[in-house]
């Protein structure tokens, strides 16, 4: 075999001495080496010096296995193995890394859809708070100015009209007919005292009434009567979480559909350190007031929490 090859390690340059055992090394030319990390380059998550080593390992050990002479016959026999080795020392250790190269684009690739998914899932369901709590102020603008009459007594063909105006007068509020836009009791009849919706025309004799019913507690007939904003389904649930946490709130009402309430001062502090009122105009608002976290599910809106992953 002709000289210059530098897969054939300790052949002379006579090519004498051919009955001594030669080891062959696999050792690729420099520029076969940049062509081949170039083309594997291409994909930066291949170890292609992993690859090398493999394909090198499994060559030689094949080579050394193989006990003939290369200058014999059996020199030819000896070609033949080799092909076969390279092509499968090749084939293996490519497919191999191959294998590992795309279980770890999968895996990867999962990982990040999921988090994509769950950034995603996120971002939408804080956009469906947010649309729902739009959606809860302009509902409650529509009622700036209906109030809500609790505990009135129900009566089979009452003039439901004349029992309000006359609660009316009896707090002392300049009330008329013609200030009522509508009047009427709402709801299934539940022990005869449903609660009465009165719309007023326009929002200054609400407040008048509103400012004067006060007085009204200290009559009997009034004495379980109660006149509030018409809140909506969720301002009605905020307001009664409110009333409940009796160790962070120490007060709480009602302004035009706006919900107030004052922090409850630690034992000690005076009231001057009691600061400002907090305006609770959505349920993320209650962590002004101290709340860790807010009950979504008390507040009817759990269909918008999504289950922990």
């Amino acid at each position: 075999m002709a000289s210059g090859s530098s897969n054939v390690v300790g052949e002379s340059d006579t090519g004498a001495d051919t009955r001594t055992k030669r080891q062959l090394e696999l050792s690729p030319s420099s520029d076969q080496n940049d062509a081949k990390q170039t083309k594997l380059s291409l994909c930066p998550e291949l170890d292609t010096s992993e690859i090398h080593e493999r394909i090198l390992s499994r060559v030689n050990n094949t080579l050394a296995n193989t006990n003939m002479n290369v200058g014999t016959e059996g020199g030819s026999i000896l070609l033949q193995q080799i092909v076969p080795a390279l092509v499968t020392a090749v084939s293996v250790a490519v497919g191999e890394a191959t294998d590992r190269h795309f279980k770890w684009r999968q895996e990867t690739t999962d990982a990040q859809n999921l988090q994509l998914q769950q950034q995603l899932l996120g971002q939408l369901q804080k956009n469906c708070l947010l649309l729902r709590y739009e959606n809860d102020r302009l509902e409650q603008y529509t009622r700036r100015k209906t109030i809500r009459i609790v505990g009135m007594k129900e009566e089979e063909g009452e003039n439901i009209d004349k029992k309000v105006l006359k609660a009316f007068a009896d707090a002392g509020a300049d009330v008329s007919a013609a200030d009522i836009s509508a009047c009427h009791r709402t709801g299934k009849r539940p022990a005869g005292k449903r609660p009465v919706l009165v719309k007023f025309v326009n929002r200054k004799k609400k407040r008048e009434v509103m400012t004067k019913k006060k007085s009204l507690k200290d009559m009997d007939k009034y004495k379980h009567v109660y006149l509030n904003d018409d809140l909506t389904l969720l301002r009605s649930r905020m307001h009664g979480v409110l009333k409940a946490a009796t160790e962070k709130v120490e007060k709480v009402w009602v302004v035009d559909g706006k919900i107030y309430c004052t922090k409850k001062l630690p034992p000690g502090l005076p009231p001057d350190k009691r600061g400002p009122p907090v305006l609770v105009d959505s349920p993320d608002d209650f962590f002004k007031v101290g709340f860790n976290d807010v009950d979504f599910k008390a507040l009817g809106l759990k269909d918008l929490i999504c289950p922990p992953a």
